[in-house]
């Protein structure tokens, strides 16, 4: 395995980098990893090294990965993404061109290089494809394009869609060690059905939430909270996750159906802010839907957003306020932290 730094890296995530690498090359057994705090509070979580090297091996046999191919690794190497992109190198012996996680990681990549296997979150990817589509030069032999850590929103798909390029969806967590289910996006692909790799088997409990066995999870059943509708033991469709769901005066609100909604609105309006929905504690309600937004230049007023939400959206979707700040703060796996966007909010306004 070759490690080739692009440009920019800081000595200290080099030393983060090699520091990992060296402990697996001295057959290190176990390893506690973070999980990312993007849907409650982060922990560790103890990680056999066994298993690692099953979840590498899987991840080549899918996509035909072997010795002497290149991978890009621009994700946070803290975490269970970056970390795994590390152990399949290692355990493939394929190069890997390191990056520091950014929203475009292309900027500092030489573009001479040839890649054979990405993984982005999907902030990454609707970056990439928004500001320079000759970035796609990079994708010429990509083998696969992975995606995972949020979900994908319609338009974003569509774009990535019309590429005609290996992109994959991805399902899994720190728990499954990295992915565990995978769906391409086609074109000619309606419908959103993930694929379990291995033998990876699946299941829902009384909320209709997944729960997952298979060696990953040393054959013990995980159980998760995202809702699905199974299509068979080995396939399913992801329809959110139930903590995305608020009761607001007796009407159950799915918050990434009506974001989805919001982004077709701030298409319309030839906008991109970062946003996010949120289920705000209310005496009337119990709860009341609240959207967050990052200022962006010609970002209507509140009262001309809500305008426009009435017009697209039916009551019931259409937020009770609407907060503009200057910046939707970022786990450092570049995911939306709502937490630590909506405190200083709930301090200042309510």
């Amino acid at each position: 395995m070759k490690i080739i730094y692009s440009k920019k890296v800081s000595e200290a995530y080099k030393t983060k980098v090699q520091d990992f690498c060296g402990v697996w090359q001295n057959a290190q057994s176990e390893f506690v990893i973070k999980t990312s705090g993007s849907t409650g509070k982060p922990k560790d979580i103890v990680l056999k090294r066994e298993i690692m090297e099953l979840s590498a091996k899987q991840t080549a046999k899918v996509f035909g990965l072997k010795k002497n191919d290149t991978a890009l690794c621009c994700l946070n190497v803290d975490y269970i993404a970056g970390k795994m992109m590390l152990v399949r190198a290692m355990v493939i012996d394929m190069d890997i061109v390191i990056t520091e996680p950014k929203a475009n990681p292309f900027l500092e990549i030489d573009e001479s290089l040839k890649i054979d296997f990405f993984a982005f979150v999907p902030l990454q990817i609707q970056q990439i494809l928004s500001q320079n589509l000759n970035h796609l030069a990079f994708f010429k032999q990509a083998k696969a394009i992975i995606l995972g850590g949020a979900a994908l929103n319609n338009d974003l798909e569509n774009a990535i869609k019309a590429t005609n390029l290996p992109f994959f969806a991805t399902y899994g967590m720190t728990e499954t060690v990295s992915h565990i289910a995978i769906r391409p996006i086609r074109r000619e692909l309606e419908k959103k059905v993930f694929q379990t790799l291995g033998d990876m088997i699946i299941d829902v409990d009384e909320r209709f939430c997944l729960k997952i066995c298979g060696s990953l999870t040393e054959s013990k059943w995980l159980q998760t909270n995202d809702l699905v509708n199974i299509v068979n033991e080995k396939s399913f469709e992801l329809l959110g996750r139930i903590d995305n769901v608020i009761n607001s005066g007796g009407v159950k609100l799915d918050l990434e159906k009506i974001e989805a909604n919001i982004f077709s609105v701030f298409k319309q309006l030839e906008l991109e802010p970062l946003f996010f929905l949120f289920g705000l504690e209310d005496s009337t309600l119990g709860q009341k839907l609240v959207l967050v937004a990052e200022d962006c230049a010609n970002l209507p007023s509140e009262n001309e957003l809500l305008v426009y939400f009435q017009k697209e959206m039916t009551k019931f979707e259409v937020p009770k306020r609407i907060f503009v700040v200057k910046k939707v703060l970022m786990t450092p796996t570049m995911k939306i932290d709502k937490q630590a966007t909506v405190q200083p909010i709930l301090t200042d306004n309510l």
